[in-house]
């Protein structure tokens, strides 16, 4: 089928400028260990600000004050880190944060804004996060497309030239988007992410609140090749699932 974007998603090992990152602070998601996990952050930040950018959400004035001081004891230059604060609830920016998208020739970037219902209404703390993005828009001088599709960051993967990897637990879930129709999907992916090819799997692992998101099953590694997760153990619940994913 045609492409109808003139758009398309880049493959993750494409050039970028900047990663998106949210400081972490929450007692629920790290209990007991908030500090262990801000330590965490502060030494991906350091080995990510050698080579790019790096865009960082705090919650407000105290938590930049507190994030600048932890960077800056371990050598992180701030020139290279944007502070964007708003109210958020989760560090997992990559399910509720926009999908950038540029043209192929040109480069021109922009991006999309899908809608997040905290994986399908699960964690009624975290709806706020849908908001997080509308809230920067004027942070992102670039083109937003508002897809009127309930979808998370974590649900596709791309090989940058046109092909989609998702899995039908997930985006065909009644939980996300009950009105739409298989090839009303497909419709969605063509028409923002410029796909003309989208791989279907069936299921994710047994218990992902996700509902199979992708990232935990395969990944592109080029335009042609697929790492797909196995198990060797047939007595294990996610055996058969991930031998169907490998042949499918």
């Amino acid at each position: 089928m045609k492409i109808t974007s003139h758009y398309i998603m880049p493959a993750e090992w494409e050039t970028h400028s900047a990663v998106w990152l949210a400081w972490p602070y929450d007692p629920i998601t790290f209990p007991n260990r908030v500090a262990q996990a801000e330590t965490a952050y502060v030494q991906i930040i350091k080995h990510l600000h050698a080579s790019e950018d790096v865009e960082l959400l705090v919650t407000g004035p105290e938590m930049q004050a507190r994030a600048e001081q932890l960077l800056v004891t371990a050598g992180v230059d701030l020139k290279k880190i944007t502070f964007h604060q708003t109210d958020y609830a989760d560090v997992w920016i990559r399910d509720y944060g926009p999908t950038f998208i540029h043209e192929p020739q040109t480069r021109e970037l922009a991006w999309v804004k899908w809608k997040y219902n905290a994986y399908g209404n699960k964690f009624p703390d975290l709806l706020k996060d849908n908001e997080v993005f509308f809230a920067l828009r004027r942070d992102i001088d670039k083109r937003m497309l508002d897809a009127e599709l309930f979808m998370e960051g974590g649900a596709i993967e791309t090989n940058g030239a046109g092909i989609i990897l998702t899995t039908e637990e997930c985006l065909l879930n009644p939980n996300r988007n009950p009105q739409l129709s298989k090839a009303n999907t497909e419709t969605a992916l063509r028409k923002h992410l410029g796909a003309n090819k989208i791989i279907w799997l069936k299921k994710g692992l047994v218990n992902d609140h996700t509902d199979g998101h992708i990232d935990e099953l395969a990944r592109f590694v080029s335009q042609n090749a697929i790492v797909c997760a196995s198990e060797d153990d047939s007595q294990d619940p996610n055996y058969d699932i991930l031998r169907e994913n490998l042949h499918a």
